[in-house]
């Protein structure tokens, strides 16, 4: 017994909004702009929140000469960022995805994309104990990358 298309699709939504808002909390929180410590740095108005995430997508964005980098790339590469060195099996679980998707994803924004070379911003290296076992890592654009995003999701509402 299948759940009906509309069920299916709304739970998937669901993940990807979960997922989504786990990695901008915890991005923010790693830039600092979601300090107790600091009120005066936290937006007050959703309008402001949206802009943040816009800023801080901008970098992700920018990739592509077309402009179009998917979100769920964008994700992933955002996943990978807060917490490196895992396998690519355990980035799947948390995002509740199939590991074959998983794989897939990984590949585009790392060495080879699905229509020749990917974004080069990881690169999945076997772990020297297991043979078997992947951990993936952001290689230096990756890292610049998310600089960049952290950078721009810090930034002050008030832009000159």
């Amino acid at each position: 017994s299948r759940a009906p298309a509309s069920t299916t699709s709304s739970t998937s939504n669901d993940r990807l909004s979960s997922q989504s808002d786990r990695v901008f909390t915890t991005a923010l929180s790693v830039s600092g702009s979601t300090s107790n410590t600091d009120k005066a740095a936290a937006p007050e108005h959703p309008k402001e929140i949206v802009q943040r995430l816009l800023w801080a997508l901008k970098p992700i964005a920018a990739l592509r000469k077309s402009g179009s980098v998917p979100l769920p790339y964008a994700l992933v590469f955002l996943t990978v960022a807060l917490e490196e060195g895992k396998p690519v099996g355990a980035y799947a679980h948390e995002m509740a995805l199939s590991r074959y998707v998983m794989t897939r994803y990984m590949q585009c924004i790392g060495d080879r994309g699905r229509n020749g070379a990917g974004l080069g911003l990881v690169t999945v290296k076997r772990s020297t104990g297991y043979p078997t076992r992947t951990e993936v890592f952001l290689t230096e654009k990756g890292r610049a990358l998310f600089a960049a995003v952290l950078r721009g999701a810090s930034f002050s509402t008030k832009r000159e």
